[in-house]
């Protein structure tokens, strides 16, 4: 495999998080995760809202700002907090490798849905809960959907960027 070459002058970038910034001047700079109680890092975004994670190449003078999703109800970072989606609705969420967003679809009866999940140069598994309380992975993308059963989306394996914005689109088939 042959790694990617940037062919890049060094330049300034400045990081703003909450009150605090500073700067920073190179070419390949390794990013911070940066913590804050109650909320959930999803990664720092330049001026033309692009995220980054772990690597940013700088290529011209820019601002990276953290950006954080508060932690609570409807947030789909847990079981117990997962997001509800509505029937024709795109929900879009942020994520890395490892992450497992969970979410239950807006339907008051059995019914037969179709899932669409796209996740951008990642390799992702959709899980269902089971009535056993375990999750197995679905084989197909239309299937029986009961209410309140929760679903999983988990990033097993990504390539090109670190940080991935997954969408999910249900609808009754």
């Amino acid at each position: 495999n042959t790694l990617p070459y940037y062919d890049v002058k060094p330049n300034t970038v400045t990081f703003v998080d909450g009150d605090n910034t500073w700067t920073e001047y190179g070419t390949a700079l390794a990013l911070s995760e940066p913590t804050k109680n109650g909320y959930k890092f999803d990664g720092w975004m330049d001026e033309n809202g692009n995220i980054y994670g772990k690597v940013f190449v700088a290529s011209q003078p820019t601002t990276l700002t953290a950006v954080y999703r508060k932690l609570g109800e409807g947030d789909g970072l847990a079981e117990e907090t997962a997001r509800h989606i509505s029937l024709s609705v795109t929900t879009t969420n942020y994520c890395k490798v490892g992450d497992k967003f969970y979410f239950t679809i807006d339907c008051q009866q059995a019914s037969y849905v179709s899932l669409q999940v796209v996740c951008n140069s990642a390799e992702y598994q959709l899980n269902v809960k089971g009535e056993d309380g375990k999750y197995s992975q679905l084989s197909s993308a239309v299937f029986m959907y009961l209410p309140n059963q929760v679903l999983m989306v988990e990033i097993k394996d990504g390539c090109y960027t670190d940080i991935f914005q997954l969408k999910i689109t249900v609808n009754l088939v």
